[in-house]
């Protein structure tokens, strides 16, 4: 079973940066402005990068 960490920061410029910690790169990053997005997103590109590895 793979665990995909996730990282959630705040960049100091009023925008939240979303990522994976073990592809920690601006190829996979999402940033947003609002939390509840950051959040959601990153909850969604975890459970999509289990679904992958699983298939």
């Amino acid at each position: 079973m793979q665990i995909n960490r996730m990282t959630l920061r705040n960049t100091g410029h009023g925008d939240y940066r979303v990522n994976f910690i073990e592809r920690d790169n601006e190829a996979t990053a999402y940033y947003t402005d609002c939390l509840e997005d950051a959040v959601l997103t990153g909850a969604n590109m975890r459970q999509r990068r289990e679904v992958s590895a699983a298939a």
